[in-house]
């Protein structure tokens, strides 16, 4: 019953870790320095491979995902970042594309939140936090550590890592832990996306190059 119960949340999973729309937590209003590389212009490619449990190894797909800052935005008196989603190649990952889909957000004492007032990241240390609650439970986040080294087609880089699980309404957490590392002044590095029944993650978005506007 309860493997049953698991592949019946896995699609939900894919989604929700990656989309957050309700206000649920309430982060500290100033802004700090520009640690999550905030400023319109900038923008990033990220490869995207697949998990192959055959080869137990993951496998480069023909899609690349570009997220672009497009603009800003004056919400209650703070300025928000508009971000602009597109792909391209022949493979298909709506998971991977709403991981970097289109959303509107600031750094609030560094936390990155969203329109909606839900975290998304945390570059300090912090306790658990809520990303989303779901009917069965909720998606968490939670910071890990600073200094992860990570090597990606863009370079070699310091990165802040925060990990990403689910919750069901028992207290038990789910098997699958996604990672989401983010580097000062750069802004995304890594993000996986899991199904909620395997530890090992599906999908692994990594950063292939970025431009940063001057000043940053």
């Amino acid at each position: 019953m309860y493997r049953l119960a698991l592949l019946a949340l896995t699609a939900l999973f894919l989604v929700v870790s990656c989309n957050s729309d309700d206000s649920n937590s309430n982060p500290p209003e100033n802004e700090p320095a520009n640690f999550y590389a905030l400023k319109i212009g900038n923008s990033w490619e990220y490869e995207v491979a697949t998990y192959s449990f055959v080869e137990e190894e993951y496998q480069i797909q023909d899609l690349t995902v570009t997220n672009t800052i497009i603009g800003d935005s004056i919400i209650n008196g703070e300025t928000y970042f508009v971000f602009k989603t597109t792909s391209e190649g022949t493979y298909e990952c709506s998971p991977c594309e709403n991981c970097f889909r289109d959303e509107i957000v600031r750094d609030s004492l560094g936390y990155l939140i969203n329109d909606h007032g839900d975290i998304l990241f945390s570059n300090t240390p912090t306790e658990d936090y809520l990303i989303s609650p779901t009917s069965w439970g909720g998606i968490y986040g939670k910071y890990v550590g600073e200094n992860v080294e990570i090597s990606t087609p863009a370079g070699d880089f310091e990165t802040t890592k925060n990990e990403i699980y689910g919750v069901f309404s028992s207290g038990e957490t789910t098997p699958s832990r996604d990672s989401h590392l983010i580097a000062e002044n750069i802004g995304r590095i890594r993000r996986t996306v899991s199904l909620i029944s395997n530890e090992i993650p599906l999908y692994r978005m990594t950063l292939k190059s970025y431009s940063l506007v001057d000043g940053d």
